[in-house]
């Protein structure tokens, strides 16, 4: 997880070498609610965001393996969500896998044990600094979140969107509700 965020990191900084794009990254670290309301992830002086990404696993507690394999990934620009979590349970059937995507909230965790389970759900709204995560199904436990924020001068647009890709090898997938031609384009996709 720690991994796949650094890389992450490195290409958009990569991407977005040229100083006159001006956009600006941070991360605001916080744990999942376990009651449902807000809870808001911030850095300091950051300003509003454009967008924002959510990343947990199970682990509840920086440097502490836990049982069970997931990772969970979401993102919203304030207006449109999309989530998604693969999970893995231990020491059961190699076909005990799975996981559950969504397009009306941006931060979804599922049962390990039975992965279309849902184990907590959150809505998203970009604020000063940060992300409020609004818990409108309770998370079983404080899972670590990281939120990267996404913002800066350089950023006049961020779309959350969804596509339905080709179930074809080879076949290509036209993306055009994006309303804007985009600099860049993080993608990802669940499978089990």
């Amino acid at each position: 997880m720690k991994h796949l965020l650094t890389i992450a990191l490195i290409l958009i900084a990569i991407l977005f070498h040229d100083p006159s794009r001006a956009v600006e990254f941070a991360i605001a670290t916080g744990t999942a609610n376990t009651s449902t309301g807000n809870t808001d992830y911030t850095v300091s002086g950051f300003g509003t965001p454009a967008c924002a990404m959510i990343f947990a696993t199970y682990g509840t507690a920086n440097g502490t393996a836990v049982n069970h394999g997931g990772v969970a990934i979401g993102a919203t620009d304030g207006t449109n969500h999309r989530s998604l979590m693969g999970a893995s349970e231990d020491g059961a059937a190699t076909t005990d896998t799975g996981g559950a995507q969504n397009t009306a909230d941006a931060f979804r965790m599922v049962s390990p044990t039975t992965q279309s389970s849902t184990d907590g759900t959150a809505t998203g709204s970009l604020i000063t600094d940060g992300l409020r995560l609004n818990a409108t199904d309770a998370f079983a436990a404080a899972y670590q979140v990281k939120v990267l924020l996404i913002g800066g001068a350089g950023v006049t647009g961020c779309n959350v969107g969804s596509v339905d890709t080709n179930a074809t090898i080879n076949t290509a997938t036209t993306v055009s509700t994006v309303g804007f031609e985009s600099d860049l384009i993080l993608f990802w996709s669940l499978s089990d």
